[in-house]
């Protein structure tokens, strides 16, 4: 049988993992993300971060939107846009 090979092993993701991987263990181990995972967050707190989330992606995805660049369009997928389930949350 032919084995999954792991996307995260090579190219993009790779280099991706790699070049947020400090980033991201400083970010998670802040008091405030250490809270939210263990549901000690605040509501406010929440709707702050999902706010800035929010203008956030909706500049990725308006950029996305303008691109006339066959690379950078071949990473736009419609299941991976965050807008909807932002606007969701925010609407929560």
């Amino acid at each position: 049988t032919e084995e999954a090979v792991n996307p995260r092993t090579f190219g993009l993701a790779l280099e991706l993992d790699d070049g947020t991987r400090k980033v991201h263990s400083v970010a998670e181990n802040t008091q405030f993300v250490a809270g939210f995972f263990k549901g000690l967050g605040q509501r406010e707190s929440f709707a702050q971060l999902t706010t800035s989330f929010y203008f956030v992606y909706e500049a990725m995805e308006r950029a996305l939107d303008t691109l006339d660049c066959p690379t950078l369009n071949a990473l736009d997928f419609p299941e991976l846009r965050r807008l909807p389930g932002l606007e969701r949350d925010m609407a929560f």
